[in-house]
């Protein structure tokens, strides 16, 4: 063979595999692109139709995820990336060994399926459902192997702002679908089509707490994308630039948490949104400084912006911010009188007992409903039997307690680690403040999770892994190329 037949079947060769990476890139985003958007409409992927419906398009990202690993050239970054599983690998394992050591049986009692106690190794990892254990691990592995192909597979940073904007626009849809339910006093889901469970939900959640860290989520991205594009410095002044149309979404979808009265999310919305402002204050400052220039006129500009979306703000939510506030204080006036703060200590007290009696390794995954009913001392009064009732609990308003009580200290950690190595693997990076954003819109809802059960909700979920794989590709592709640039300068 001669030299230039040899060169010309190398080049067809790279050519065959950059089109195959190409392919997979387009095949990855259309594959998260559309579990976003159908987990959102599907009342957050909380139906159990939808559920499976997820369940069943997420295991596609194996396949993803197998098809890149089996081209014969992987990027310099793929190995690196492929060390990030192996917290979620040993998690899947401390699950998976519970089921040769279940603490729970079941048992059929006139007609009706009970738990029973049973036996078991104690300082053994164990579990108390199996088929519970096993639907609630694949739907937490497709999850994450869906977003994590992002950072496996993209190679492109148009795709995953293409992909942020998506959510963007989709989070917006949903948030003017929540209003106009609001406006019109809807009595269900989707216009009182489908009945609420509870009186407390919007757009297609039926839970206002899971809207409004859903919402923080898409906030957070959407300012991430708005500061972008006022970064680029192609319009003639930010009033007349889209990132203009960025404050107005931000606007919007920051108007729906008071809205759908959420009110530790709407504290969570100020600390957020008092970031972005110092952030874009300072930045202002600065850049007015080095033109030699005032900063006050865009300073005043911007209060004076803020103060009327205030006002509009705080009139379009009037009444549910003072039905949520009146509800407030009468939590407060009845905690008083009673000398304690209801039922939530309560809850957390008996929660942390639950840990406590497995915490190395806990009752398993998905335990929480079933065991906790031997550690409730939660009762109610019910006046026409003049007993008193238990408070039936399916999850523990804290997301921390909970994974500790489910899958104790070992699978708490290993939870942690799942994000923390990634994030460990670019700290050093100079992420930009897009990736910073969205690790901040991350970070909230992790605390959020002290006090809530917002990781209760399929769409969030999927949404936080989402936004924390998009920082991390975005903000490895962003440092790559800044090298590649000053390389090549240098040359």
């Amino acid at each position: 063979m001669s030299l230039d037949s040899s060169s010309s079947s190398s080049s067809s060769s790279r050519g065959r595999s950059s089109r195959s990476t190409d392919s997979l890139e387009v095949l990855t985003v259309f594959h998260v692109g559309l579990l976003l958007l159908f987990t959102t409409w599907a009342f957050g992927g909380m139906a159990s139709w939808a559920r499976m419906a997820i369940c069943l398009w997420g295991s596609l990202s194996l396949g993803l995820s197998a098809a890149f690993l089996l081209k014969r050239k992987w990027h310099a970054e793929t190995k690196v990336t492929l060390r990030w599983l192996w917290p979620p690998l040993l998690f899947n394992a401390l699950v998976l060994c519970g089921l040769f050591n279940p603490s729970f049986g079941d048992i059929m009692m006139e007609g009706e399926r009970m738990a029973f106690r049973r036996e078991e190794i104690p300082y053994l990892p164990s579990i108390t459902r199996p088929v519970t254990a096993l639907n609630a691990l694949w739907l937490f592995d497709v999850l994450y192997l869906s977003c994590f192909n992002l950072a496996l597979i993209v190679r492109r940073r148009g795709f995953l702002r293409g992909l942020l904007l998506l959510t963007v626009v989709n989070a917006l849809a949903l948030a003017v679908f929540g209003i106009a339910q609001s406006i019109t006093n809807a009595s269900g889901l989707y216009f009182g089509a489908i009945r609420s469970p509870q009186p407390y939900f919007f757009a297609s959640f039926v839970y206002h707490n899971h809207w409004g860290a859903f919402t923080l989520l898409m906030t957070a991205a959407c300012i991430a994308l708005t500061w972008r594009r006022a970064q680029q410095n192609r319009d003639r002044d930010f009033l007349h630039s889209p990132a203009m149309a960025g404050v107005v979404a931000v606007f919007l979808l920051g108007l729906t948490i008071p809205l759908s009265g959420s009110r530790s999310s709407t504290l969570l919305l100020i600390l957020l949104l008092a970031a972005a402002l110092v952030h874009c204050l300072t930045a202002v400052v600065r850049r007015r400084r080095a033109l030699r220039e005032s900063p006050w006129p865009p300073i005043l500009i911007t209060v004076a912006i803020l103060v009327v979306g205030g006002v509009v703000g705080y009139d379009m939510a009037k009444p549910m911010i003072e039905r949520r506030l009146e509800h407030t204080l009468t939590q407060v006036h009845a905690a008083q009188s009673k000398g304690d703060f209801g039922a939530r200590p309560i809850l957390y007290r008996d929660t942390w007992r639950m840990a406590q009696a497995k915490l190395a390794f806990g009752w398993g995954m998905g335990s929480y409903p079933t065991v906790f009913q031997l550690f409730n001392s939660n009762r109610i009064h019910v006046p026409a039997t003049n007993m008193h009732s238990p408070i039936y609990y399916h999850d523990a308003h804290s997301d921390w307690l909970q994974s500790l009580a489910e899958v104790g200290i070992v699978g708490t950690a290993l939870l942690v680690l799942t994000a923390l190595v990634p994030f460990w693997s670019i700290f050093r990076l100079r992420s930009g403040a897009l990736s910073l954003y969205l690790f901040l819109g991350c970070l909230l809802v992790v605390i959020y999770a002290a006090i809530e059960f917002p990781f209760g909700n399929i769409a969030v979920v999927l949404f936080w892994w989402f936004l924390f794989f998009s920082a991390v590709a975005y903000a490895r592709l962003t440092a790559s190329r800044a090298a590649k640039e000053a390389s090549s300068f240098s040359a």
